[in-house]
Order: C-alpha cells, then sequence, then structure tokens
C-alpha cells in the first residue's frame, strides 16, 4: 500500500492489498475488505492517549500497543 499526505496535511491511504489466501471463516473476507477501505477511507492521523487514532469521515480506528 502507499501512505502520503496531502498539501492540505492531511493522509492518504491507498492501494492497500494482501495475500489472496482464501479466509474460509464465515465472513472473514468480508470483514478485512470492510477494514481495508476504512483505512482507506482515513484522512487524519494523530496520537490520543498514546494511541493512534486514524479518522475519516465515517471512520475512526485506534491502535493501541499491546
Amino acid at each position: 500500500g502507499t501512505v502520503g499526505r496531502t498539501s492540505a496535511g492531511d493522509i492518504t491511504i491507498s492501494e492497500v492489498f494482501s495475500t489472496m489466501m482464501w479466509c474460509e471463516a464465515d465472513g472473514l473476507m468480508d470483514l478485512e475488505n470492510r477494514y481495508f477501505r476504512a483505512l482507506e477511507s482515513a484522512t487524519k492521523a494523530q496520537l490520543i492517549e498514546g494511541a493512534l487514532v486514524l479518522a475519516g469521515d465515517d471512520v475512526r480506528l485506534r491502535f493501541e500497543r499491546g
């Protein structure tokens, strides 16, 4: 995939991909596709309370250390 920044300071995430291995669990492929679309919809990145938060018009993803 590709990560970039626009002249306005927004982020761009595009061309997200994975291997073509089929997931047999019900709904797992759909979940993966929705996750990739959510990543590609993100336009803002912030660190909030030690977590990376990616957000866009209809998406908010929060990543925390495990």
